[in-house]
């Protein structure tokens, strides 16, 4: 008979939900594909709630991947309105998403140069800044889903990435799933992180940081652990390239400052090969954006220009973090201004915190590092101590207790480092993943020794129901400003926020839709049509030397062809557009289009061979190491 009720009153719910959802529907005026998407995601909930409902004897993983599914559906309740709120970046990151869905719409797989951006000039944003996890909300707009919905989709599938990424590496250097979750819920929390997701809007910065902890994992397993799990550090070093260039540079710190404290290690245990195989096989897979993005680098773009040249202020001697700020943990992330001009001193500037977690942390992993006995087969308290040691030192080097101004002006190496990373405060991210690690490996062995062996479930658990509270509370305080900010985003607009990816000299004003230019009054443009990145145009040459100048600005790739399929030259233009040389006295057809050179096809070839062979490779290898545990069970 209760089960019976039970039945009934989630029929009943289901019924609710549904009518409601069609209320929805019927009352929605826009073209887009958003409800239908929300109505699966809502037969999802629905069939997810009825197992949960009425089988409560699931699998552990599966309780504890719902939990980490809820906690980032948790903390992404800023994006849970109509609109979307304003961040530093996200007019570049709209524009991505649509850039890259209307190159899949003229079938440039992969996408390379965006054809719409710059009135029809185009753009190579793909070929100099990694895209891969963008691709899903690209595709979700070809399914004629709002940008905005797109957006949310894709700050919802960071947070997510952010908290199974953090659960599986402690989880796994750990051995605790105690850790595990602590981890989780204090990295989703953290101060930082929060700030890039939403006061910044930095896409790529957040992305490699959610994958960060992957790479120290591989790091720990190919270092000290078991080395065959090579594949771990390939994952987590090719997620991180496919998300941020810039943050390779504190991915190597974390390599290089790992590998030299272990180095005695490697060399004893001969698990060097294991480096040397997973860098090449890194080089393998990523080939498909190394070579265009080698290519593309190599021509005078705007953003080699040296930052100090337009903007003195745009280093780490000014965009740093004046200590004091590490301990505002309940500034909250509405504030916009992202610069310590001392003019202004640090008043509306945005948080720069890494949050309260993260501060108590820092001294509770220093004690614990000296506490400890000094265990050197102790792999976990060794990976303690580095993971310690590299908090700091990333803390250290985000604030302006370090002289930066000074080492800019002495050394070189600094100073590129400077104007490349424009500031210094983006170590607090990788400072933050190391102090999040250490502190819940070492809550998680406190737990697991002090309280597992309770009955009852709330004693056994309760620091981290404790320190889960603490950090929503904490949450919330942060992000309720933010989500009640009065400054919103609900459009895409065609001009380009930033010019980092023009060659030097372009100038913006003069992308006229549709405009050619040629050499010579004589020579005559009969007929022209444009479609995306492709130019077809009919023309008389009455002077012989000439040239056309089309709308397209002069990236790698484009090619020139006449009537008969011959190649004509092509080069760098009046405000960089492509110049077709023309050589003698005839009329006929020339046809202007991007085209994956041979180079580019043969990277894209190499990384889907690479990427089949290490898949079937893993399925062979799970499949024997099944068959060997069932004969041990026998």
């Amino acid at each position: 008979m209760k089960n019976i009720k039970q039945k009934i009153i989630y029929i009943i719910i289901c019924i609710v939900a549904m009518l409601l959802f069609f209320l929805k529907l019927s009352n929605n005026d826009a073209k887009t594909f958003d409800i239908y998407i929300q109505g699966f995601l809502l037969i999802m909930v629905l069939i997810l709630g009825g197992v949960l409902y009425f089988k409560r004897n699931l699998n552990s993983k599966f309780k504890i991947g719902l939990f980490l599914v809820a906690l980032a559906l948790f903390v992404s309740y800023p994006i849970y309105s109509d609109y979307l709120l304003h961040s530093h970046d996200i007019e570049f990151n709209l524009m991505r998403i649509n850039g890259i869905k209307s190159a899949l719409e003229i079938f440039q797989i992969p996408a390379r140069i965006y054809p719409l951006v710059n009135n029809g000039y185009g753009y190579a944003v793909p070929m100099l800044y990694p895209e891969l996890f963008l691709y899903l909300p690209a595709i979700l707009r070809l399914l004629n889903t709002s940008i905005e919905f797109c957006y949310k989709i894709l700050l919802i599938f960071i947070n997510i990435a952010s908290v199974f990424s953090m659960y599986l590496a402690v989880k796994n250097i750990s051995k605790s799933k105690s850790a595990g979750i602590v981890g989780s819920i204090i990295y989703a929390t953290a101060t930082y992180r929060l700030v890039t997701v939403y006061t910044r809007g930095a896409i790529g910065e957040t992305l490699a940081l959610s994958f960060l902890p992957l790479v120290i994992w591989g790091l720990y397993e190919l270092c000290l652990g078991d080395k065959n799990k090579w594949y771990i550090f390939v994952i987590g070093i090719t997620c991180v390239i496919q998300s941020h260039i810039l943050s390779l540079i504190s991915t190597f710190i974390i390599f290089a400052v790992i590998c030299l404290f272990f180095i005695k290690n490697i060399i004893m245990q001969k698990r060097y090969s294991k480096f040397i195989l997973a860098f090449v096989i890194i080089v393998l897979v990523n080939l498909w954006f190394i070579v265009p993005f080698l290519d593309a680098y190599s021509l005078d773009l705007a953003v080699k220009a040296r930052p100090e040249e337009e903007d003195p202020g745009y280093t780490f001697g000014t965009h740093n973090v004046i200590p004091s700020q590490l301990f505002n943990v309940f500034d909250d992330l509405s504030s916009y201004r992202d610069s310590n001009d001392s003019y202004y001193g640090i008043e509306n500037e945005m948080n720069l915190s890494i949050g309260l977690f993260c501060l108590i942390g820092v001294p509770l992993c220093l004690i614990y590092c000296i506490k400890i006995k000094d265990n050197k087969s102790n792999n976990l308290y060794k990976m303690i101590r580095i993971l310690t040691f590299l908090g700091i030192l990333f803390l250290l080097l985000s604030t302006s207790i370090i002289p930066w101004k000074d080492l800019e002006e002495s050394y070189k190496i600094i100073n590129w480092l400077s104007t490349t990373m424009q500031f210094s405060w983006r170590f607090l991210g990788p400072a933050t993943v190391a102090i999040v690690m250490t502190m819940s490996i070492i809550i998680g062995e406190y737990v697991d020794s002090k309280y597992r062996k309770k009955a009852n479930f709330i004693e056994n658990y309760r620091i981290i129901f404790e320190i889960g509270f603490a950090s929503i509370v904490i949450f919330l305080i942060i992000t309720a400003p933010y989500s009640k900010q009065d400054k919103y985003e609900i459009a895409y607009f065609n001009p380009v926020p930033y010019g980092e990816y023009y060659l030097e000299g372009t100038e913006t004003e003069k992308f006229i839709e549709e405009q050619y230019n040629v050499s010579d009054d004589w020579i005559l443009i009969d007929k022209y049509s444009k479609n995306g990145n492709k130019i077809v145009l009919d023309y008389i040459n009455h002077v012989g030397n000439g040239y056309i100048e089309v709308p397209l600005l002069y990236y790698p790739g484009y090619e020139a062809k006449d009537e008969n399929g011959k190649k004509l030259d092509i080069s760098c233009g009046n405000n960089n557009v492509i110049r077709i040389e023309l050589t003698e006295k005839k009329s006929g057809t020339i046809t202007v289009q991007y085209k994956e050179k041979l180079i580019y096809c043969i990277a894209d070839i190499i990384s889907l061979i690479t990427i089949c062979v290490l898949i079937i490779y893993r399925i062979k290898n799970s499949k024997s190491l099944n068959k060997k545990f069932k004969k041990v069970l026998h």
